[in-house]
């Protein structure tokens, strides 16, 4: 409960400029965003102890909220990003929803072992958000969609990154499934440093370990993510991602004591969780 008080406490610090990118008023969408990122530093210090062979992803960033790079490969490349795409998912939802709206099971597009969904059943937003978050549930992302439909659905994903001039970002789904989802950490950087000025719940919902997910009988899903767990005082937010051509992918918001926010994120890793693991041990060291 106390870190989750020094948590809220500390988004209240760092969000400012609150800008929404859908006005479903005028069914257009705000362009007056670039206040947002306005507080920005780039430059790369080299001070923190990385060692690249203990790394097996091909891209990596780690950087302060609103801070120096720690350490960079590849950040800018264009990459699939596998369900990353989720964290844009819940970023769009949000916007359009409210968390407590209803969604009824209708069509079963997408079936999977970990949710079994049956038609007729009834879930909040915010419970499908928690199942796409944690488990990286494909399905609870299609319900999602299936209410204002998918191409428009996808096209608010695409417009989002359109007005944050993501240059490298474009969605064919909401799931991540398609390689042609592709970002790059630079972006996911920014659709991150978004999320935690303008919905910062998206994140408290995807460090829980697991969630019970009650409808016609109780789910217990678990975090994709190994480490939030073992490393639960640290990770303030974070979501996997793997396909083939993604590779192993990892999004993580960290804090420690004496640090502020960090964004760490690893595309194409042949192990995420050990890479993710001497990531935040270095970090450990480098912040005390």
């Amino acid at each position: 409960m106390i870190e989750l008080i020094v948590f809220l406490e500390f988004f209240k610090n760092v969000i400012y400029n609150k800008a929404n990118l859908f006005n479903l008023h005028e069914g257009s969408i705000n362009n007056n965003v670039n206040k947002i990122f306005k507080k920005e530093d780039f430059r790369e210090i080299k001070n923190l102890k990385i060692d690249p062979s203990k790394i097996t992803a091909k891209n990596v960033l780690i950087k302060e909220i609103e801070g120096p790079i720690l350490y960079g490969k590849n950040y800018n490349e264009q990459k699939p990003i596998a369900s990353l795409t989720k964290l844009v998912t819940a970023l769009v939802a949000l916007n359009i929803y409210n968390p407590e709206e209803e969604f009824e099971i209708r069509d079963l597009k997408i079936k999977e072992a970990q949710t079994s969904f049956t038609k007729g059943e009834k879930f909040l937003l915010k419970d499908l958000l928690k199942a796409m978050l944690i488990s990286s549930s494909n399905a609870s992302a299609n319900i999602i969609a299936s209410k204002v439909g998918e191409e428009k659905f996808i096209n608010y994903m695409n417009n989002l990154a359109k007005n944050l001039n993501l240059l490298n970002t474009k969605f064919e789904d909401n799931t991540g499934l398609s390689s042609r989802n592709i970002s790059s950490l630079l972006d996911l950087y920014y659709i991150s440093k978004y999320i935690l000025k303008e919905k910062p719940e998206i994140f408290e919902y995807s460090r829980n370990a697991s969630f019970l997910l009650k409808g016609n009988f109780i789910r217990n899903l678990y975090n994709t993510n190994k480490l939030v767990e073992k490393y639960s005082k640290f990770i303030l937010g974070s979501k996997t991602g793997f396909t083939d051509e993604a590779g192993e992918c990892l999004l993580m918001i960290l804090k420690f004591e004496n640090s502020p926010l960090i964004f760490v994120g690893i595309l194409d890793s042949k192990n995420r969780e050990l890479d993710g693991e001497y990531i935040i041990k270095t970090l450990m060291e480098y912040y005390k």
